[in-house]
Formats: C-alpha cells, structure tokens, sequence
C-alpha cells in the first residue's frame, strides 16, 4: 500500500512492518518517526498540503502534517483499523474503518464519531473473513469526489454498502453487486462510475452502484486485488489479478 503527496513531498510506503519515508530528490529512505505499531493502510489528503493519514493494527489512526516525516497518534487508539480515507469534499474530515466492521468519521482532523451500526444491515449476518470467520473488517472506503458525505464501503467479506448522509443511513449491497471487494477507484471527471477488483472478479457501475456489470473478456484469473483508472483517460483501467487469494 502506498500513498503520494504534492511532486515536492515525500513518497510514503507501508509495509507489514513499518512506514518508510522515501525522498526522490535526497535519494533517501527512512523510517518514520512516531508510529509505534504496524501500519495497517494510508492515504494522502488532497486538500492539506503535506498530510497523511496512517491507520494502525492496534494503536488506532495516526496524522502527519509535514509530509510523513514526523507522525502523531490521533485517536481510536485501542481498534484495529483496516482502512483510510480523506475526504475530497471537506477539510479535516477523514473516514476510517475498522475490524470489527466499523466506520468512524472525524471532521476536525482527530475528534472521531462513529456512524450508524453496519450490522444492523440486512446481510450482515453473511458478513466473514475466512482467515478468521468469527469476524469481518471494512477493507476500503471510497469517497465520491463531488458530493459531500457520499461513499462507498466494502465489507471484507460480504457486501459493498454505500451512504449519500456520511453514514447516517446505508444502502446494502445490491443484486449482482461485488461480493468480496478489495478496491474501489473512481475518476473525478465521471463520479458515477465506479470500478472495483474483488475476489470474484472485476465490476463496473456507471450509475454509483445501483447496478453492476462484470465483463471477464481477456482475464485469465479471476482474483482481484487492486484497481487503478489512468488520470488522463477514464476509460482505461488497470488491474492486478492472480489465481486466489494464496497467490496474490
């Protein structure tokens, strides 16, 4: 997993163990300082120059201010969190999510609030993650580009849910919809569409998620882990597949 800053600041790498700095021009690679468990996610926030936010196995969320160099814990320390995302829309508000499957939200930057319980869905009870099939964990948040409070969060394993009032309400996951989604990606210029890697293949909406398609010409396995839509031309999608989930 990784995140990227503005073309001046550090390019930040998370392994299983920790979070390494790395500075293009200096030609160097450091730990960072301040993280005191294993980084379990990270993201870059698009709209604070030199910020970075860090989710923990044990030790909660962390935050940097000067592009990964130095990093603060903020919250939630005693929760496993599973996932990270800034939001495009609004300064200082950041969205997590947790195992179990938990979505927090702060909009100062560190406060958090947790929104509406997720299992009080309809499938929840389907909801496992085979390693451990006593639980399950939100494996990504994304959110839309334009619209304040609108996102979409994937269950590991069992459903993509989405909200349009920051988690007051959701939406569960819809007939023909990804089962085991691993990624999320949306392009700004078309925030409808929505492409999704998943452990039972490759998805695509183009009406947020009310309906889905999975077109499966030229894939030669079926097991998706990430996806990526090229920033210059939205109809191109990249993805990493492999044979399952032991190989990927």
């Amino acid at each position: 997993m990784h995140a990227q800053c503005e073309v001046t600041m550090p390019i930040l790498v998370a392994t299983d163990r920790d979070l390494i700095v790395l500075d293009v021009e200096r030609g160097t690679s450091t730990p960072a300082d301040g993280i005191n468990d294993r980084p379990t996610c990270l993201t870059a926030d698009s709209l604070v120059e030199g910020r970075a936010w860090c989710g923990t196995h044990r030790n909660g969320v962390f935050r940097s201010d000067d592009g990964g160099r130095s990093w603060q814990s903020v919250g939630l320390a005693s929760r496993l969190i599973m996932s990270v995302a800034a939001s495009p829309t609004e300064r200082d508000v950041v969205w997590v999510g947790t195992e179990p499957s938990e979505v927090w939200r702060s909009g100062d930057a560190g406060t958090w609030r947790q929104t509406s319980n997720l299992e009080t869905l309809s499938s929840s009870p389907e909801w496992s993650f085979p390693p451990k099939p006593d639980t399950h964990h939100v494996r990504w948040i994304a959110c839309h580009p334009l619209a304040v409070g609108q996102l979409w969060v994937a269950i590991e394993a069992g459903a993509l849910v989405s909200t349009i009032d920051g988690g007051r309400t959701w939406r569960d996951r819809v007939p023909a919809g990804p089962y085991d989604t691993h990624e999320l990606a949306i392009h700004p210029k078309a925030p409808n569409t929505l492409r999704v890697a998943a452990g039972d293949g490759y998805f695509e909406s183009d009406d947020a998620g009310a309906t889905w398609r999975s077109p499966s010409d030229g894939l030669e396995v079926g097991y998706l882990r990430s996806v990526a839509i090229d920033p210059e031309d939205r109809d191109v999608v990249l993805v990493s597949a492999s044979s399952g989930p032991h190989s990927a």
